[in-house]
């Protein structure tokens, strides 16, 4: 069985128009880091539907029950929001392994408060 992040990896992007991601900020994450990970760079929409202990990714973008994300998937409503990228022990992604989990050892996307919660309190 795939983990998260393998499954957003290696999907066949041909066969679906969306990804639905029930769980919580770590499910979200791994699915996230996934898809950017994919070497033909295809993208798909990711819907979170929030079932962790904290949900913070989808508070942060008014998703606060099954029905808000429900409505959100179904209405079709897409929220665009950049990730930080973080490179670990590496000045630039030259040595950075190009695929697979020992990418992830040396590369990883932040898409929790850093890119949405901390982005609203600076603007505040």
């Amino acid at each position: 069985m795939y983990d998260t992040y393998e499954y957003a990896r290696d999907l066949p992007m041909d066969e679906y128009s969306i990804i639905v991601a029930a769980g919580g900020d770590g499910s979200y994450h791994e699915v996230i880091n996934g898809m950017l990970a994919r070497e033909d760079g295809k993208r798909l929409p990711i819907a979170m539907v929030p079932n962790g202990s904290g949900n913070d990714l989808c508070t942060s973008i008014g998703i606060m029950n099954l029905e808000d994300a429900l409505d959100t998937i179904v209405q079709g409503t897409v929220c665009q929001f950049d990730t930080i990228r973080v490179l670990c022990d590496n000045e630039d992604e030259t040595k950075v392994p190009k695929e697979g989990n020992e990418r992830l050892k040396f590369c990883r996307h932040m898409d929790v408060n850093g890119c949405m919660a901390m982005t609203a309190k600076i603007n505040h």
